[in-house]
């Protein structure tokens, strides 16, 4: 293992954290320490298989629906089979069975799920009333509204502008704190396409490649994300819920939206990671993935946490026969020398 280094940056220490991300957020809230090591102190973590994973996943759905969209543009219609819309075969052919395949599925039930909620609005109208074009509406309804679409609250660093562009969408200021909020959302859909949720305004739907995680695990996660990025886009759309979409199972999660104790638990932990760019301000949050197995946290080494040690909460034998973990580095940080 390379040595890290644990001081916080120059530029953390002078302006601040300069900007909050989705992905910042949920460091933060898994353990602030691992915050402080990755983000103040600028440690990132090295490319791992699910990273790869997750990320050819989601390339190949943004390039599917943007492809979608143009196709749409074009011919005017849906088209007969999706793999034409997919990029080269090489970028995703991995993750062929069972994410693309059950990616397509879910674009075939969210296509039922539009064209049942139009010809639902086309019966319910009186007699005297024309009835809609129901195949045009429901590709209306289908197609989505925006794909990657990059928002802040507050102004983008000028530093970030230069290196990616002007964003989609920009408003007002942070809801607390200094640093401006930002994300990217994966994919924006019209309500009445996605399954589970009611309204006439839109999802904002989340990709997540690994497992689907238990319904006690939900409102501090997957749904917390989602409410970070209704945060980000309810000034420019009517937003009715958020959403998680897990291909490995081909399941879909979903949350109305606005939750008001979940914006309190996010400004909450926005303030937090504006804390001065101290160790001691950002506690060690002890739990599973400090050690789990024959896998660890990136920082386990340089980390006070006693989990998984011998004593220490969440005791394993795997642990310390783990030769991965550097127990002289590990015993000196539980004794507050490095």
């Amino acid at each position: 293992m390379s040595e890290l280094d644990l001081t916080p940056t120059d530029e953390w220490i002078e302006n601040g954290a300069p900007y909050i991300s989705k992905s910042r957020l949920k460091t933060f809230k898994t353990c602030p320490r691992s915050y402080y090591f990755k983000y103040i102190c600028d440690n990132r973590e090295p490319t791992n298989y699910y990273m790869k994973r997750g990320s050819q996943f989601h390339r190949a759905a943004e390039e599917f629906h943007e492809n979608l969209m143009e196709y749409i543009s074009d011919e005017g219609g849906r088209p007969h089979r999706f793999s034409p819309l997919m990029s080269d075969w090489k970028d995703y052919s991995q993750w062929l069975e069972p994410h693309i395949g059950n990616f397509w599925r879910f674009e075939e039930r969210r296509w039922d799920a539009a064209y049942n909620a139009i010809s639902q609005a086309d019966a319910m109208l009186p007699s005297s009333v024309s009835g809609f074009d129901v195949d045009a509406e429901t590709l209306n309804a289908w197609e989505p509204i925006e794909v990657e679409a990059e928002a802040w609250l507050g102004e983008p660093p000028e530093s970030w502008v230069e290196d990616h562009g002007e964003p989609d969408y920009v408003s007002g200021k942070p809801p607390v704190g200094d640093a401006p909020w930002m994300g990217f959302a994966d994919v924006i859909l019209n309500t009445a396409s996605v399954p589970g949720v009611t309204g006439s305004g839109v999802v904002i739907l989340d990709y997540k490649t690994g497992k689907v995680p238990d319904k006690q695990y939900r409102e501090g996660g997957i749904f917390l994300e989602g409410e970070y990025y209704g945060m980000l886009f309810e000034e420019f759309f009517d937003v009715d819920g958020v959403a998680g979409y897990y291909p490995k199972k081909d399941e879909l999660i979903v949350s109305p939206y606005p939750s008001t104790d979940r914006q309190r638990d996010i400004k909450s932990a926005v303030l937090g990671m504006q804390k001065l760019a101290s160790k001691d301000n950002y506690e060690i949050n002890e739990n599973p993935l400090c050690h789990y197995g024959h896998g660890k946290c990136f920082f386990y080494d340089e980390c006070e946490s006693t989990w998984g040690t011998a004593g220490g909460a969440g005791y394993h034998d795997k642990a310390e026969d783990d030769e991965s973990v550097n127990w002289e580095k590990k015993n000196a940080a539980m004794a507050g020398e490095v």
